[in-house]
């Protein structure tokens, strides 16, 4: 479910759930305590279909790393590959770092629903993998 209330979706594979006024409070203790404007950050883990396993092979990349470029040059979110904090053999991560006005959020995360969902399509054999 996307809605005004919830930023990302409850999904057993990504694992996150904000409700849309944790990000307001979260910027406004943080804008209180450092003097500034203040971040969130999440790591999801995302299972990521064979397919696109092996493309990213292909691509002489590695397969997190094959996800964020894909994600930049779709949508121009900017995220961090998880095997840049060394993540276990076969195990893909992300990192997102959450700075923009919550009246923008919803836009953001519809965008980034949007690619997921068609990655994942492109990529997957059988649904299973990480969906929003």
């Amino acid at each position: 479910m996307f809605n005004d209330r919830w930023l990302l979706l409850d999904d057993p594979n990504v694992g996150l759930l904000f409700p849309a006024d944790a990000i307001a409070r979260a910027k406004h203790y943080l804008s209180m305590t450092s003097g500034g404007l203040g971040a969130m950050y999440s790591f999801p883990q995302m299972r990521l279909p064979p397919k696109a396993i092996e493309a990213a092979k292909k691509a002489r990349k590695v397969p997190d790393v094959f996800y964020c470029l894909k994600l930049v040059e779709a949508t121009g979110i900017s995220t961090v590959p998880g095997s840049g904090f060394g993540q276990k053999e076969g195990v893909f991560h992300l990192r997102t770092t959450i700075l923009p006005a919550e009246e923008d959020m919803p836009a953001i995360m519809s965008s980034f629903k949007k690619f997921n969902d068609e990655f994942m399509e492109q990529y997957e054999e059988s649904r299973g993998y990480s969906r929003m």
